[in-house]
């Protein structure tokens, strides 16, 4: 089972607030590193989110989750935590737990055209012809897919997009699900295994959905 918890990134000043007073020093002194305010701050209350997410899962405060001092795939700093991941796009986050790897990417439906472009250099030969197959109108979406997909699995196996997206394909025992967390975005989530499911869950109501694909 994969938790995907969905994270509003427009929340009252208060609740900003509240998310915003977990982060460390250097987590603020990175989102300072953005040139545009409105990134910054996109980064820091994902960052917050993810932060207030392990707490639950670990029984700590927000503040006094630890991560391990590493450019590769983020991991908790304690052995025995679950494993994780945190996307975001637009005025979303989505932030994926599981027992075993797992990756998640999210984007928003209007960067379909931008999907499409990086397809040129992102696609195994036989995904760009899949694409050049289809009608126009349905590329950009397919585009998309297929975009969110590669990169939650590069980030699943702790490759990252700079790990040659264009040759990259989900192989077993991996497998990718879709879904839309929220109106106008689409995502994926990648795990090992084959019949495993995903809840889709809000921080905001703490309330569980079930979805399967």
């Amino acid at each position: 089972m994969v938790d995907v918890w969905v994270a509003p990134l427009q929340v009252p000043p208060a609740t900003a607030a509240t998310l915003l007073a977990t982060l460390t020093p250097a987590e603020s002194a990175r989102a300072s590193g953005y040139r545009l305010p409105t990134d910054a701050r996109r980064f820091s209350l994902a960052r917050a989110w993810l932060r207030h997410v392990l707490g639950g899962e670990l029984g700590i405060p927000a503040a006094e989750v630890s991560f391990a001092a590493s450019r590769e795939k983020p991991r908790l700093a304690a052995a025995g935590g679950p494993c994780f991941n945190l996307s975001h796009a637009g005025d979303l986050a989505v932030i994926a737990i599981s027992n075993g790897e797992v990756g998640i990417d999210v984007e928003h439906e209007s960067s379909g055209p931008a999907a499409l472009e990086a397809a040129v250099v992102a696609c195994t030969p036989s995904q760009a012809a899949a694409l050049d197959c289809l009608p126009d109108a349905a590329r950009g979406q397919a585009a998309l897919q297929l975009w969110t997909a590669k990169e939650a699995y590069l980030k699943a196996i702790g490759v990252g997009l700079p790990g040659a997206p264009d040759h990259a394909e989900v192989v077993a025992p991996w497998r990718v699900r879709h879904l839309r967390p929220a109106p106008g975005y689409v995502g994926a989530i990648a795990a090992e295994g084959e019949d495993w499911q995903f809840l889709l869950r809000s921080t905001i109501s703490r309330g569980p959905h079930i979805r399967l694909r």
